[in-house]
């Protein structure tokens, strides 16, 4: 796994032993009173059944991650 500081936030690559690569960034950016966060993800893989597992799972932490944001955000 590889992350790095980039101007829009912070962004990497992940390179998995069974060939999916999995590419992310995550911004915030100030919007009116609050925050506006962009997460992104690309993932690649060769088997087609692998790339739509890993795609799957990845969207699910997405989805759990924002959550976890949502929730720490009503109690600032």
């Amino acid at each position: 796994m590889t992350l790095r500081a980039s101007r829009e936030g912070v962004e990497g690559e992940v390179d998995s032993p069974g060939g999916v690569r999995l590419g992310y960034r995550f911004r915030l950016a100030a919007e009116g009173e609050g925050t506006e966060v962009e997460d992104v993800l690309t993932v690649r893989a060769t088997f087609g059944p692998l790339l739509r597992y890993a795609a799957r799972k990845a969207r699910e932490v997405q989805l759990a991650r924002a959550q976890v944001l949502a929730e720490r955000a009503r109690t600032l």
